[in-house]
């Protein structure tokens, strides 16, 4: 009887276990789609990031390292651009990137990545 419980007991466990690995899966594929649309949505708020000065021409940080700090920047100029459009998709996508992060106990590098000095140069944001 005994016997019985055990294998039953081990047959719901591996039944739990392996909804919750899947559940946890799905989740991190719905996350890794959102990050990735959000990516390509950044990219097309920003376009050619045209500008023709270069206090037009700004950054904002992009993707946090676990360690804290940014994985990149992202430039963009402010004379075609929606920037609060632009700020709300780049801040969902570092929350994205926090919730990674702690989920998978991930590390870095721990360096932190500096914004970079920008120019108006031939028409277009560029790092000097």
């Amino acid at each position: 009887m005994k016997y019985i419980y055990a294998t039953i007991f081990g047959l719901v466990s591996t039944v739990f276990i392996a909804c919750s690995v899947e559940t946890s899966a799905n989740t991190d594929d719905a996350i890794k789609t959102k990050m990735l649309h959000l990516d390509k949505r950044t990219k097309k708020l920003i376009g050619s990031a045209s500008c023709s000065s270069d206090n037009q021409c700004h950054s904002i940080g992009f993707g946090h390292k676990p360690c804290g700090g940014f994985y990149s920047y992202r430039i963009y100029s402010d004379q075609n651009t929606n920037v609060t459009q632009l700020k709300n998709q780049i801040k969902q996508y570092n929350e994205l990137t926090r919730e990674q992060n702690k989920k998978g106990n991930l590390v870095s590098d721990c360096m932190m990545l500096m914004p970079p000095q920008l120019t108006c140069r031939k028409q277009t944001c560029q790092i000097k």
